[in-house]
């Protein structure tokens, strides 16, 4: 009987190990876990940093771009241009005057086009009534920094 009685102790401590055995492997493999889903958690916040910083740089990208250019390529701004260069003169009837004004305000109404400010004598003016068709008038251009007219200087000839 004694022997009988070591042999189920001996098999008890057997299935006792074993059974730490198990939990111990249990453990380990948790901790492995663990440690994989913290390394997927850091991966997944690299790449979304990642993206979030590509993203701002071509929000700026684009920004810049739209300072830079204003809306408008060389090809726009020489077309634009164009569309007052020919009223520019020290001898212009009043009646070209008033054309041109009627060219400023027709542009200035369409949003897509830079604004451009019209002053005759240093003040500014926004329609044609002060413009006296019996009268000549000097017409200079003053350009802004993206290349497009941005004022319009009239001058009464004596």
């Amino acid at each position: 009987m004694s022997i009988k009685i070591i042999s189920v102790i001996n098999v008890t401590k057997e299935l006792n190990l074993v059974n730490l055995d198990k939990k111990q492997k249990l453990r380990k493999e948790r901790c492995r876990m663990e440690n994989a889903s913290k390394a997927l958690i850091i991966a997944g916040a690299i790449l979304l940093a990642i993206l979030l910083i590509s993203f701002g740089i071509m929000i700026f990208n684009q920004a810049q771009d739209t300072v830079n250019n204003s809306g408008m390529s060389q090809a726009q701004i020489q077309t634009f241009n164009n569309k007052f260069l020919k009223y520019e003169g020290l001898k212009r009837a009043g009646s070209e005057v008033k054309s041109l004004l009627n060219e400023v305000i027709a542009s200035n109404s369409d949003t897509n086009n830079p604004h451009i400010d019209a002053k005759l004598a240093g003040t500014a003016i926004t329609d044609t009534k002060d413009i006296l068709t019996n009268k000549t008038y000097k017409v200079e251009l003053q350009y802004g920094t993206n290349g497009a007219v941005s004022i319009i200087n009239l001058t009464a000839n004596p």
